[in-house]
């Protein structure tokens, strides 16, 4: 499955890897109207902790794309749980 592919090049030592992940994790979750909440919300907070800046600043473009599909109530909570 493909969110479990996205879990584990997440998880990935190599920076790159995981810039590129998290990068590109907001056009799956505009992609994918199914996206589970659950999983981005865990991918998010896994970005949202990584000790590369720029892997934790692509976490917010990533909130936003998640923003577009998901009710605003849910969002707030999200939010809370990821900053």
């Amino acid at each position: 499955m493909i969110y479990s592919q996205y879990r584990n090049l997440a998880k990935d030592e190599n920076v790159q890897v995981r810039k590129a992940v998290a990068t590109n994790l907001k056009f799956l979750i505009l992609q994918i109207p199914k996206y589970p909440e659950t999983e981005a919300v865990s991918l998010l907070q896994l970005f949202s902790k990584d000790e590369q800046d720029i892997v934790r600043f692509l976490c917010v473009d990533n909130l936003l794309a998640l923003g577009q599909v998901i009710p605003y109530q849910v969002l707030t909570f999200v939010s809370t749980l990821i900053i």
